[in-house]
């Protein structure tokens, strides 16, 4: 799958997707770091990838439609801790396994994925 982490999401969440051969793209790799979201959004249209990031601004349909978007994927978790945010990854990434977050928006707390 194509990934783009946004400045938000630690580093070790590329080395993580990449161990399963993702392909991951960060904001960093590309300069976008500090960029508009919308210039992060258009970056992942056009390069259809599925964006995983922090940014509660992203949850909001009506200017980020899911699908226009090969998938959003907020992380929600409890605490800005990078102990809280890697199991909000790996749980995403094990749904990813039986369902497909194309044109949808998937946000991932401690206790479940809500799709959009």
């Amino acid at each position: 799958m194509r990934f783009k982490l946004d400045e938000n999401i630690p580093p070790d969440f590329k080395e993580y997707l990449c161990e399963f051969e993702h392909d991951v793209h960060s904001v960093f790799d590309e300069r976008l770091n500090g960029a508009l979201d919308i210039d992060i959004a258009q970056a992942c249209r056009l390069e259809k990838r599925i964006l995983i990031t922090l940014d509660l601004d992203f949850t909001d349909t009506r200017i980020y439609p899911p699908s226009d978007f090969s998938g959003i994927i907020v992380l929600r978790p409890k605490r800005q801790s990078i102990k809280l945010f890697m199991p909000l990854l790996i749980s995403a990434v094990n749904a990813l396994i039986n369902d497909s977050v194309e044109g949808k928006l998937w946000i991932v707390d401690h206790k479940e994925i809500r799709v959009r």
